[in-house]
């Protein structure tokens, strides 16, 4: 018999994070990367735009972009579901990433370590004190997923449909039902570009006060990779 059965810890169970920017800490907040330190100020900036999880960001390489097709492609090694994730890069992105590529210093990463035997960054912790101590105490308890929980949450403002939300997010579940399984093969690519640029242009507008112009993307389903 286990002793320790019947202990409760203090506290109870522990609650998923809820936490996500308002529109006005969403402009402090690139207000402050315009003059924070690289790389850690791009490898914020992506996080927002694109919506992955800032492994996925910290471990990106130049050969997961597709710069023709203008889409990010994680293997599915990378991923929790192990299925291949394609994200579509909205025009800021590729605008960002081309800078990037100018000023590379690796062949292989995006963000590489300074450190011997790290092949790319992979602790955001010191960046990330840094970087809480310039925003102030309204962002005390700010972590990296808080910005994945924001593009969410703004998608959603847009009435983006949650399937295409949930595949924007890679998320495990988008294709829970047995239609979405094994049927449906429509990746839903070119609803999540226009996802993306829709929240892209939505995030300049919060950024600059700048009118914020419509993104009209027609959707061809020949173009699509199957």
């Amino acid at each position: 018999m286990n002793p320790c059965r019947r202990v409760r810890l203090p506290g109870g169970k522990e609650g998923g994070r809820k936490r996500f920017l308002s529109r006005q800490e969403i402009a402090t907040l690139w207000k402050a990367l315009k003059g924070f330190e690289e790389p850690l100020a791009s490898i914020f900036r992506l996080m927002l735009l694109t919506g992955q999880r800032s492994g996925k960001i910290k471990a990106m390489s130049w050969k997961e972009i597709d710069w023709e097709e203008e889409l990010w492609i994680i293997p599915g090694l990378k991923m929790k579901n192990r299925r291949e994730h394609r994200v579509p890069l909205s025009r800021v992105v590729m605008k960002h990433l081309k800078t990037l590529r100018k000023e590379a210093t690796s062949a292989d990463w995006v963000f590489p370590s300074r450190l011997q035997n790290t092949p790319h960054i992979k602790n955001l912790a010191p960046g990330m004190k840094r970087l809480k101590k310039s925003l102030g105490s309204s962002f005390d308890h700010f972590t990296a997923h808080d910005l994945r929980r924001t593009v969410a949450t703004e998608l959603s403002r847009l009435k983006i449909d949650r399937v295409v939300i949930a595949k924007v997010m890679g998320h495990r579940w988008a294709d829970q039902e047995i239609t979405g399984r094994v049927y449906d093969r429509w990746d839903k690519l070119p609803e999540i570009r226009q996802a993306l640029e829709r929240w892209a242009s939505r995030l300049k507008k919060y950024t600059t006060d700048e009118p914020a112009k419509v993104v009209k993307i027609r959707l061809d389903p020949w173009k699509l990779r199957l």
